[in-house]
């Protein structure tokens, strides 16, 4: 379905954790948006189908504790934005002129307490969880360890009806007690999980006998004796306790923590319980205040002395209030304020890219995701075509949006120190594409935590792990440590930790070596391609040795790749030459031959016992059905590995750009997919499929998840591989929808926006690209280094194709150097490809064309 309508009002929108009301004024929590589920497998899953134009939500109070409603049925109340997160204001996200990054949130609450009592408006810094939950973070008392409490539990003080007080240890409290209710929260539909207890709650306990009790009371100034044992005196009065009691307080007995880093991690084993882990008392460790994830219906209590805070408090009597009635309340009012959250609203203070700062009710902002070349205030960043001195690191002054200039401080590690400023450079301006986040230094965040490392007068390192509070315009951190004090220190002291995360089973499942190093969350799925293209018919026809046809191909032909392999053609001759005269690679193809493999392969060290049979039939195969604009070189010595070269075709970002790639045939084949590598010269993606260090991100490679018929089988060939790159993955016009899941956005106007900045990358890039394999093949057949036939036809090739590309280039300089900001379509572009024109693009398309220039000489 269409779902374009839904973005034109962002204010109506509702986001996943928004907080959203019902048409009967019922609260809940948005869970899941239709429009960006994955619908590939409805099929399979048919009960937690969601409409594209629906939400799920659950209800906070409601009969429905799970519901699926049209986005129209309910209205967005509170967004609950965090720190870090990149927002929008709502009327700006489909120009998306400007975004900025949280700096700290303030929620305001609602409190409903027992007995009909109400606090409104109270700031949630004010407020503390009334139990220790899971997933926050902790340290060790010698700020040596981090981890995750996985389970903390929690002992009661509670007071008997017969006034009698005793702690209630953890361990059975599921069994031996119920929350009572009932008539004491005005709140329709409120369920109480009966763990959640909290100060004032009126509970019932099982007193009789057999029940357990026993071995779980503890008097009320013996909790953490470890040693004490319930004797006759506690039995006598345990047989005398009435069943009905008011919790006055709630502590952690027993923490379970999963250490992430620092020595402790060698002390963690299984529990009885089956979980990794170390236990402590509360006074072993030092849990560590964080952002809280607050929800509708969770327990929290006022910080002591912060009543006074909230905007009101009253309290709704009944019309008549039993004797009762009257004591219960009389009972709780000494006691903490503690309640459930039955509403919040939210401010956020946002530093945006224009280095202002302003604060706005949150239903003025709309997260959005961040696109590759966003930089805001304090980002790290280096150049990503220019090499600078590696101690020189980039600190984000401010970004001008529209223009695509940021301004930028340079650092130098090795002479700044956080009192003396000499080292910092003063501001130099570059256009965002020529800048890219700094490797080493890009997890570096406010909220993030650190371990710095701080050297003693004897020359050994000791270290302590902090919280990162503030980062100043110079780039120097303010890291907050547990005990209270604090430090400013230079980024590179830290190191930042990670994963805080409890669950340490190995659960990725990746068994393939070749890839091992590589992070499955970030690959892109090449079986959903871009906008159709004619040429791209006529190619895959080829591939399936079959007519060529003048329909165009539909998203999803991928599936069609993977069909019966053809019948085998019997060899031709094999053409051994390489022509080295400037040519248009691009409208021919080539198949060589060369006696030995050179030591520039990526495999030439991993010989392999290919099936010599299987190899053939594949030579075969390429020899006569080669699309245009793809090279094939094969090897007498070495028939396991092959190489391939593909020339960017017109009508994409990547015309004229030769693309080389290295590939090694397995013992099983064709029952196994190859290795396939590509050779990059860059050091970032120029396509969402192609990675820096060479992984190909493709269903028919195994290198994504795909269906059966997008997958490698024994009827596959290296044809269809090829053809799959070519088309798939260089193929497209607007190669930002090959990210994993971006196809769906197709429509939504923040997402055209970034696939015409991703355009302006992906161009910049390949004329680097171009550029640095030219650079290199004439290097190479001056001193050796790559096969010299590969060099010598890319060479020619680069002869050929470097006035075409400078002449595009120039045109659009040209055409915009002077024009305001504003879209380009394919029509309109010199490039047939829909682009941002923006005085940073025409300044960094300008500084590629001198590096072509001075490089062609």
């Amino acid at each position: 379905p269409d779902v374009e309508g839904l973005f034109q009002d962002r204010r109506k929108l509702p986001q996943v954790s928004d907080v959203v009301q019902a048409s009967d004024g019922g609260l809940g929590v948005v869970a899941e948006v239709g429009w960006d589920s994955n619908h590939e497998d409805e099929e399979e899953d048919e009960e937690d189908y969601l409409e594209p134009t629906n939400v799920r939500v659950s209800w906070f109070s409601s009969s429905e504790m799970v519901e699926d409603l049209p986005v129209t049925d309910v209205t967005v109340h509170d967004r609950c934005h965090s720190t870090g997160d990149v927002v929008c204001l709502v009327d700006d996200v489909a120009g998306r002129r400007m975004s900025g990054m949280v700096e700290r949130t303030i929620a305001m609450l609602d409190l409903t307490l027992p007995n009909m009592r109400y606090l409104r408006g109270i700031p949630f810094n004010l407020l503390e969880p009334t139990q220790v939950l899971s997933n926050r973070p902790v340290v060790s008392t010698d700020f040596k360890s981090i981890g995750t409490t996985i389970q903390t539990e929690p002992a009661l003080l509670v007071r008997f009806s017969d006034g009698t007080r005793l702690w209630i240890r953890a361990g059975l409290h599921d069994e031996l007690i119920e929350v009572l209710h009932e008539n004491e929260f005005d709140v329709p539909g409120l369920q109480l999980d009966g763990d959640r207890f909290f100060q004032g709650v009126r509970v019932r306990v099982d007193t009789s006998d057999g029940s357990g009790l026993l071995d779980h009371l503890v008097p009320e100034d013996r909790l953490f004796d470890v040693d004490y044992t319930p004797g006759k005196a506690m039995r006598k009065l345990l047989n005398k306790l009435p069943s009905t009691a008011i919790v006055e307080d709630v502590v952690p007995q027993v923490v379970k923590v999963g250490w992430s880093k620092g020595p402790l991690v060698e002390e963690m084993d299984y529990d009885e319980d089956g979980e990794f882990c170390c236990m402590y008392l509360p006074r072993d460790v030092v849990i560590l205040e964080q952002e809280y994830s607050y929800q509708l219906g969770e327990p929290f209590r006022v910080r002591k002395g912060c009543e006074a805070a909230a905007l009101s408090f009253y309290e709704k009597a009944p019309r008549k209030e039993s004797k009762g009635e009257k004591k219960r309340r009389a009972a709780v009012e000494h006691l903490p304020m503690a309640g459930i959250v039955t509403n919040v609203l939210t401010r956020c203070t946002v530093r945006w890219q224009d280095g202002s700062t302003s604060t706005h009710n949150s239903l003025e902002l709309y997260s959005v995701d961040g696109a590759d070349h966003d930089f805001w205030p304090a980002s790290y960043v280096q150049m990503a075509y220019e090499i600078r001195p590696e101690s020189s690191y980039g600190v984000v002054q401010r970004v001008d949006v529209g223009s695509q200039i940021c301004t930028v401080r340079w650092v130098d590690a090795l002479t700044a120190t956080t009192t003396a400023e000499a080292a910092v450079s003063a501001e130099e301006e570059h256009s965002i594409l020529d800048l890219m986040d700094h490797p080493q230094l890009s997890q570096i965040a406010v909220t993030e935590f650190c371990t710095k490392f701080d050297e003693a007068p004897d020359g050994s390192l000791s270290e302590r792990i902090g919280r990162i509070v503030h980062i100043s315009e110079e780039g120097f951190v303010t890291l907050s440590f547990a005990d209270g004090t604090s430090a400013i220190c230079l980024p590179a002291a830290l190191s930042v930790v990670e994963e805080l995360d409890s669950d340490y089973e190995d659960e990725s499942g990746d068994d393939d070596e070749y890839y091992e190093d590589q992070d499955a969350q970030e690959v892109a799925d090449a079986s959903v391609m871009g906008e159709p293209m004619e040429w791209w018919g006529t190619m895959l026809a080829r591939a399936r040795n079959a007519p060529a046809t003048d329909e165009p191909v539909q998203p999803g032909s991928h599936r069609a790749v993977a069909c019966p392999a053809p019948e085998q053609p019997n060899c031709g001759p094999v053409d051994d030459q390489c022509d080295v005269t400037p040519a248009d690679q691009s409208v021919r193809s080539s198949f060589v031959v060369e006696d030995s493999l050179f030591p520039s392969n990526a495999f030439f060290e991993t010989p392999i016992a290919a099936p010599a049979k299987s190899v053939q039939r594949e030579w075969r195969l390429l020899q006569k059905s080669l699309p245009p604009g793809v090279h094939i070189t094969v090897y007498q010595d070495r028939m396991d590995v092959m190489q391939f070269m593909i020339i960017g075709a017109p009508e994409t970002p990547y015309v004229h750009v030769p693309f080389v790639f290295d590939v090694q045939f397995l013992e099983t084949h064709p029952e196994v997919a190859p290795n396939v590598q590509f050779r990059s010269v860059l050091s970032t993606r120029m396509n969402p499929n192609l990675y820096e260090h060479g992984k190909i991100c493709l269903s028919l490679l195994g290198t994504w998840e795909g269906s059966a018929t997008e997958s490698w089988s024994a009827c596959s060939t290296m044809l269809q591989v090829i053809v799959s790159v070519q088309g798939l993955i260089l193929g497209c016009a607007e190669p930002f929808y090959l990210e994993a899941g971006y196809e769906r956005l197709r429509g939504q106007p923040d997402a055209h926006q970034n696939s015409l900045t991703y355009n302006q990358h992906a161009l910049r890039s390949s004329l680097t690209h171009f550029a640095r394999m030219y650079h290199t093949c004439k290097a190479s057949l001056a001193s050796g280094g790559l096969d010299p036939s590969l060099a010598r036809r890319i060479q020619a090739h680069c002869l050929f194709a470097a006035p075409l590309l400078l002449e595009l280039h120039q045109q659009f300089i040209d055409s915009h150097a002077t024009t305001p900001p504003h879209a380009v379509t394919a029509t309109e572009s010199p490039f047939n490809v829909p682009v941002l024109a923006t005085p940073g693009f025409v300044r960094t398309l300008a500084r590629a064309l001198r590096e072509l220039r001075n490089e062609l000489g």
